[in-house]
């Protein structure tokens, strides 16, 4: 997909757009709030592979405070998180990733929601519903994250321009 039509698509939904650095697996990237005014993060890029194809994610990085509050939690507690979140996750349509931590019984480093849509027919509408379900699933993993290890404010990514 062209990237001055997804940064024009960004501007008609009422959003600033920033150009990430170069990332070595995509052709570029972007970052926009959406909904315009939120703290919500989407970043939209270019994958080389597979070629002709534009991503949308949002990430909820784990931070310090959340790391801790999920190493103080009971094993079992640590379990009924991690179910939850998946189910969560699991629950919604787009697909998911987790930045596992250290073991497998470690509090998530990050996750990440993704909706990835081939050019061919991809569209203004298409771009949207992909960011407003991209949105509704953010908050509910992070409602899911707030209930067991409490609120932490993700730090803005360092690359944006």
């Amino acid at each position: 997909m062209n990237q001055e039509r997804i940064e024009a698509w960004i501007a008609r939904l009422g959003s600033n757009v920033r150009r990430l650095e170069k990332r070595p697996a995509s052709e570029w990237a972007l970052l926009f709030e959406h909904p315009p005014g939120s703290k919500t993060l989407v970043t939209v890029n270019a994958p080389i592979q597979p070629a002709g194809t534009t991503q949308l994610s949002i990430a909820h990085p784990f931070g310090p405070a959340q790391t801790a509050s999920f190493d103080r939690l009971a094993d079992q507690a640590k379990q009924q998180f991690l179910a939850e979140l998946q189910l969560v996750l699991l629950a919604a349509e787009p697909d998911f990733a987790v930045q596992s931590g250290p073991t497998p019984h470690s509090c998530p480093r990050v996750i990440a929601v993704i909706k990835t849509h081939y050019d061919e027919g991809f569209s203004l509408d298409a771009f949207y519903q992909s960011a407003r379900i991209l949105y509704k699933t953010s908050m509910l993993a992070g409602a899911c994250i707030i209930k067991y290890l409490g609120p932490e404010a993700p730090a803005r990514p360092a690359n944006v321009q």
